[in-house]
């Protein structure tokens, strides 16, 4: 390798960034080195040292320049993951969290609605402790949704394949579920109509489009819920 390769070698070499604790660890092994072949050279041999001297500095610079790559790669390999891998772990984790979070909630409501259902036929004075605990469901449901707010599909459709929507929407004998269900119907709504920008729908589905926003636009949440599912394949 002639002079001018060695150079054009050690500035592509200037661009690698090692951490700072090896840069200072080869400068101390490098001039330790330097010092000892120093004192064990005779009296003599200086002239012909000063001859080489430029030579000599731009080959230690190279050796420095190259065990500083070498080493600063290698320590690459040991650095600790940056902030930004350790956000994506805990948004992925948060999320997995938040999708279980729903699933049970739903479970729940079904749970829930069903045992209202089986009630409300034979015993009054329990029915009103049933529609307390389907209440509780659909707040929880609500507030799992707000958190996953891409599961709204996947959840109306399943409380529509169980049959739990028009369960607690034919049930108006309690306002507080009453309230909380047309919360979870809302919720639900404005979160299909935010996904929904971005499908491309043919003149037959964008008429039911338009009804399901009118709908909902009027408050009438649980009857837009069930015109939007006329369209379960989007």
């Amino acid at each position: 390798m002639n002079e001018k390769q060695l150079i054009s070698k050690l500035q592509s070499l200037k661009q690698i960034k090692p951490r700072e604790n090896w840069v200072v660890f080869v400068k101390h092994e490098i001039m330790e080195g330097r010092n000892a072949v120093n004192a064990a050279k005779p009296r003599e041999a200086i002239f012909s040292n000063i001859v080489n001297t430029g030579f000599q500095r731009r080959l230690a610079y190279a050796f420095a320049a190259l065990a500083i790559a070498v080493f600063g790669l290698i320590g690459l390999q040991f650095m600790p993951a940056s902030h930004e891998t350790d956000e994506k772990e805990t948004a992925s984790l948060l999320t997995a969290k938040d999708s279980v979070m729903v699933k049970d909630s739903v479970e729940e409501l079904k749970v829930k609605s069903q045992n209202l259902a089986e009630i409300s036929k034979s015993n009054k004075a329990d029915a009103k402790v049933a529609r307390g605990e389907v209440s509780r469901a659909a707040k929880n449901l609500t507030n799992a949704i707000i958190k996953n707010p891409e599961s709204a599909k996947h959840v109306a459709m399943e409380l529509k394949n169980n049959g739990t929507l028009l369960s607690i929407s034919s049930d108006n004998s309690d306002s507080d579920l009453k309230k909380t269900s047309d919360a979870l119907y809302k919720t639900l709504d404005k979160q299909i109509i935010a996904s929904d920008k971005n499908i491309t729908f043919t003149e037959e589905e964008q008429i039911v489009i338009d009804e399901f926003i009118k709908l909902y636009e009027e408050g009438r949440y649980s009857e837009a819920l069930e015109t939007r599912l006329l369209i379960n394949n989007k």
